[in-house]
């Protein structure tokens, strides 16, 4: 720690070298540290929001003691960080322990979970559209009725192994989501083909 000698305020015109301070003035002494904060030493720096004494993050305050992390509250010199969120709540960006994909949304497998089933009924939504633009350019019967099929039997085998891994919040409704998607793609190809 450095010390710098300050002289206190005073309202006073300055017009002589007399009316300087000098040694019979007081002076205040001020510290200041001059030491870089590091993250990770238990001590919340000047440029730290919290420092928990490591640098794991998921424990509430992040691995460079820049943000607490969601979900976490973090107060004291080290930091104690808990959880601000306790209760299994769908759409809140928390996983709290004891949750898991099926109690609440937010949880790591659940989250993927959804990711994938959207993603396998944007890619039927999809096939079944090239297939129907393919069609238009070279009529097939044979190769659109092909085409539709691997569409459906790719979501159906995409959905269902997502299921089968656990976690999902929803199973066992991939029949619906199928006739989702479909009713979607005939609406688009309804709009494209009026006149």
């Amino acid at each position: 720690m450095s010390f710098y000698c300050i002289p206190p305020t005073f309202d006073a015109t300055i017009d002589s070298a007399g009316d300087l301070p000098g040694p019979s003035v007081e002076m205040m002494w001020v510290g200041v540290s001059l030491l870089p904060t590091v993250c990770g030493d238990g001590l919340v720096g000047i440029d730290e929001r919290c420092d928990d004494g490591n640098n794991t993050p998921g424990d509430g305050c992040n691995a460079t003691c820049q943000e607490v992390e969601p979900c976490f509250t973090c107060a004291g010199d080290p930091s104690t960080c808990t959880r601000s969120i306790v209760t299994c709540t769908d759409g809140d960006g928390c996983c709290p322990a004891g949750c898991g994909s099926t109690t609440d949304d937010d949880c790591p497998r659940a989250v993927s979970c959804k990711q994938a089933k959207a993603k396998a009924a944007g890619k039927k939504a999809e096939g079944l559209l090239k297939a129907f633009g393919k069609n238009e350019k070279r009529p097939n019967a044979l190769k659109l009725a092909q085409d539709i099929s691997k569409a459906q039997s790719k979501f159906t085998r995409q959905y269902t192994r997502e299921e089968s891994k656990g976690g999902c919040q929803t199973i066992g409704d991939v029949d619906a989501m199928e006739a989702k998607v479909d009713a979607f793609v005939w609406d688009v190809i309804d709009e494209i083909c009026l006149p």
